[in-house]
């Protein structure tokens, strides 16, 4: 009987293999026009991360279907999913920086490049398709998973590269409700702020409950710190003065635990 399950399942993932098979062979396709034309790159790059994502979901199908008739998980497909996802983070961290305590110098000419051929709606979609490619994958493995906390490295990879993503040098402009991408950017910035703040929060948990490396702490400050200049930026200094108080809080434990070594 259970050979039986086995194969149907096998029958059933059959169609997908050669979808994913030309997918992979997109991706090195792509590469070598960005490598051979770097100008274009950008966009390239861009639609090679949604490509990263779409090529993830067959993986989870494969997962959805193996719990369906086998009663059990595909780790091989959600590692798979995992490594894909991966994949699309960097190529979205090879348009812009994927440092959140990069200033925006830094990175301007880079964000501001990707801004002239993906829309602000197109980048705020690619936020939302992101997440969700990383909400099922974290479902997918469980609140017990080995993963769970190398998942908050992914949360974080995820918050930074969205944040670098909006171009900041016209965010005040594009805030205006009579601008064009107001919807838009107002969607991708609520998106970042709350990333900011839910991954300070899990690197604090994750020095709590698991580490103790004030490694973590420094990182989740530094998610703190970017999540207020973006409040300075805008003019909210309540918000901005709010997060000062919490940075202090980390820098105080960061401080005493540095005595401590």
């Amino acid at each position: 009987m259970a050979g039986n399950e086995e194969q149907y399942y096998a029958d059933k993932c059959k169609p997908f293999q050669a979808v994913i098979g030309g997918l992979l062979q997109k991706e090195g396709a792509v590469l070598a026009a960005s490598r051979n034309d770097p100008s274009n790159a950008a966009s390239k790059l861009f639609g090679l991360s949604d490509e990263m994502l779409n090529l993830a979901s067959y993986y989870f199908i494969f997962n959805s279907l193996a719990l369906t008739i086998l009663k059990n998980r595909n780790e091989e497909a959600l590692n798979e999913a995992r490594k894909t996802i991966y994949k699309a983070v960097i190529y979205l961290e090879s348009n812009v920086t994927g440092r959140v305590s990069a200033s925006y110098s830094e990175y301007e000419m880079h964000t501001k490049g990707l801004a002239l051929v993906v829309d602000a709606q197109s980048r705020l979609n690619m936020v939302k398709k992101l997440g969700f490619a990383i909400d099922l994958l974290e479902e997918a493995y469980g609140n017990n998973s080995k993963w769970k906390w190398s998942f908050v490295e992914l949360e974080g990879r995820f918050a930074a590269v969205s944040k670098n993503m909006l171009e900041l040098s016209s965010l005040t402009a594009s805030l205006d409700p009579r601008s064009d991408v107001y919807e838009a950017t107002t969607k991708h910035l609520a998106i970042v702020k709350r990333l900011l703040a839910d991954v300070s929060v899990q690197y604090r948990d994750r020095y709590n409950l698991s580490t103790q490396r004030i490694e973590d702490l420094q990182i989740a400050q530094s998610f703190l710190d970017a999540l207020r200049y973006l409040s300075i930026m805008l003019g909210e200094s309540a918000e901005a003065d709010i997060i000062k108080k919490q940075y202090d809080i980390f820098e105080a434990k960061i401080s005493t635990e540095l005595k401590k070594q």
